[in-house]
């Protein structure tokens, strides 16, 4: 999401279309670009906002 300044589309575009939007640009403007210090807090809040499921509770889990 920093890369892509928080543009849902441009995302969604990347992750499902494997690909980037014609003319797009990166958000960051910073002059050494998107440093590691600069993501690891974008990626932990990230991380700590998946809800993982249990095999169990996976879709399309069967009991063996």
């Amino acid at each position: 999401m920093t890369i892509f300044g928080g543009r849902v589309e441009d995302v969604r575009r990347f992750l499902m279309e494997e690909r980037l939007a014609d003319h797009w640009e990166p958000k960051v403007r910073a002059p050494c670009g998107l440093t590691i210090g600069a993501f690891a807090p974008t990626a932990i809040r990230v991380e700590l906002g998946v809800k993982e499921r249990k095999p169990s509770q996976a879709a399309g889990a069967q009991a063996v």
